[in-house]
């Protein structure tokens, strides 16, 4: 993700706004009190949402008073303020404007780090909700969050084993051995153990694209047939290839399987492969550390309270 800009801030709060504005349009379209709410202005727009958001923000401040906030909860109201047919409340839209309110008061103030990061969990918090009950017509948002999207598929398939590995190592470690006294203590100590459970994922990994290059193979030989069927096919009118973009390709999967499979034999898959490994930096005690120190439940589990 790029630069966060102050612009960006003001098209999220503005797609906040047509998000909540569009939950209080569908709940009151069939109730004739609504008036002409489809034709509300910008400034009315504000309003109407200024509004709910009241409302709801007194709820929640009252729920979270309480430490009773609850999803029964946060639908029945939502069903009683919107209508009985709305399943899921704003409320979570309403927090995110707050959240991204407070980031544009201290937006001067942050680094290009900082903005980045706050104004990434708040875009990430906006993403897990469900897309089909927000508006998303701002495509700049819309690119960024399925480049979200990307990478936490990305980080589920790769990312997250090795970290789960890591946890399990410093855990194990610190129930055999005690507890450590400070964190880089705890990384140096288990980096011997670590390598070792990584070079055995790395085969894992390595084993695994091989036979997902080769599935690939499969399907594109299938596909230049089918195409050549259908280039000799008079009465076929559909789109068809060169054959030689399937070969291409073919070509160029089997290059990047010769070389795994290189890598697979070698001593160190990892040094041959480099960055191809998912998480290869995970041997550098540093990028280590700086993983760690926002994993606040295991780092209970392993150091020493104080």
């Amino acid at each position: 993700m790029s630069i966060i800009k102050f612009e960006d801030l003001n098209e999220l709060e503005q797609e906040f706004i047509d998000c909540l504005f569009t939950y209080y349009e569908s709940s009151f379209l069939q109730n004739e009190a609504c008036g002409n709410i489809k034709t509300a202005d910008e400034p009315e727009k504000r309003i109407i949402v200024a509004e709910l958001s009241d409302i709801q923000r007194k709820v929640l401040n009252e729920r979270l008073h309480l430490n009773d906030l609850i999803l029964k909860e946060i639908n029945e109201f939502h069903q009683l303020i919107l209508g009985e047919n709305t399943v899921i409340s704003p409320m979570q839209i309403v927090v995110l404007l707050e959240q991204l309110n407070a980031l544009k008061d201290e937006f001067d103030t942050l680094s290009n780090t900082i903005q980045k990061k706050r104004y990434s969990v708040i875009l990430q918090a906006y993403q897990a909700l469900d897309e089909n009950i927000c508006t998303q017509r701002n495509l700049k948002i819309l690119k960024r969050m399925r480049g979200i999207r990307a990478v936490k598929v990305r980080n589920d398939k790769n990312v997250y084993p090795r970290h789960q590995i890591l946890y399990r190592v410093l855990r194990d470690e610190a129930h055999k051995n005690g507890r450590w006294e400070n964190l880089s203590q705890a990384v140096k100590s288990i980096l011997p153990i670590l390598r070792l459970e990584y070079q055995k994922n790395n085969l894992v990994w390595i084993q695994n694209e091989i036979d997902s290059k080769l599935a690939l193979i499969e399907e594109l030989e299938k596909g230049r047939l089918i195409n050549s069927h259908n280039k000799q096919n008079e009465n076929y009118h559909g789109k068809v290839y060169q054959n030689r973009k399937y070969q291409n390709r073919i070509d160029k999967l089997q290059l990047e399987i010769n070389e795994l499979i290189i890598a697979q034999k070698s001593t160190d898959p990892a040094l041959l492969l480099g960055k191809k490994i998912p998480y290869n930096t995970i041997y550098n005690d540093e990028s280590i550390l700086h993983h760690l120190r926002d994993c606040t439940e295991l780092l209970q589990d392993i150091l020493i309270q104080k």
